[in-house]
């Protein structure tokens, strides 16, 4: 199974539909639950009625519903009066960590040295190629999918693929934004996961109090795998050839992680402190892999902590 395929993608719009469907009237009859979100074509047909279908079972899947004796039911805790723009602002934190969890990601490759797909699992592509994506010169990654087929080919050791075809480049463009990890659109799409990393933030400092590097990019990297450090990025790392990706300097941060890190401090939600005789530093990467600043530990500033 894919996540990215186009052929048989999914997107998050369906879904959307589809919770609010279910959290406003679930528990509810999975026929019924489709005509309601289904959109009559131009012929007066149900033109999505199998796009929705699949989407259902794809989340069903994932975690998202619960499906009993037929009757489909949302998996997200809402308080009473909700509303959908609230529903919608949740569901892209709560969708990122179902999408995740190791049982929808491991194994990443085929059984031993098959580089085909059979035996993975569900979310195995997007975890592949978003660790791989957030891995790169994100200021100098291509666009187009035959670029990045050619970087992948260069780098990616024999048999192993991160993208079974370029269809998938595509598809991970439109999930990494919707879960966090890129911003933009076209010619200005950028593989930052600023986002995801905020929605981590208010748990991984839950006493409020201030963590070390180390401490901090371990908590961080568990939470969100295909970040530095993380189970997912090491197992793609681990496959790429080092005469022809750049691995960051010692000590230092890739430029995705390091954007994120940067952007939030710059808008007051952490504070990089570097206090003298800490011990661990760690730099943050800029562009063309020159060092932006380091620091000891990480801190919620003023009102955030």
């Amino acid at each position: 199974m894919s996540l990215l395929n186009l052929a048989t993608a999914v997107f998050h719009s369906q879904g959307t539909v589809l919770a609010a469907v279910a959290a406003k009237h679930g528990p509810i009859k999975r026929d019924e639950l489709i005509s309601v979100c289904a959109v009559p074509a131009e012929d007066g047909t149900d033109g999505d009625v199998a796009r929705l279908r699949a989407a259902l079972a794809r989340w069903r899947d994932l975690g998202l519903f619960a499906d009993e004796q037929d009757a489909i039911s949302l998996r997200v805790e809402t308080r009473r009066g909700f509303t959908l723009d609230e529903l919608t602002d949740r569901l892209p934190a709560v969708c990122r960590r179902l999408v995740l969890q190791e049982q929808h990601c491991l194994p990443l490759w085929g059984d031993g040295d098959n580089p085909t797909e059979k035996g993975v699992a569900l979310a195995s592509d997007f975890a592949r190629g978003l660790a791989w994506a957030l891995a790169q010169d994100i200021y100098d990654l291509g666009e187009s999918a035959a670029e990045i087929e050619a970087l992948e080919r260069s780098q990616v050791t024999k048999p192993r693929t991160i993208f079974q075809n370029t269809g998938r480049w595509p598809g991970l463009r439109v999930w990494a934004r919707y879960l966090g990890f890129a911003t933009g659109n076209g010619g200005d799409f950028l593989y930052d996961p600023t986002e995801a990393v905020r929605g981590e933030l208010a748990d991984i400092f839950q006493d409020g109090e201030s963590m070390s590097a180390e401490a901090f990019l371990e908590e961080l990297s568990a939470r969100l795998p295909v970040l530095d450090g993380g189970v997912y990025r090491r197992e793609v790392e681990a496959n790429l050839r080092p005469d022809t990706w750049r691995k960051p300097d010692q000590g230092h941060l890739s430029m995705s992680l390091s954007m994120a890190l940067r952007r939030l401090e710059l808008n007051g939600t952490i504070v990089l402190d570097r206090k003298a005789d800490a011990g661990h530093v760690v730099s943050l990467t800029g562009r063309n892999y020159r060092t932006w600043a380091s620091f000891t530990h990480v801190r919620l500033a003023g009102d955030q902590a």
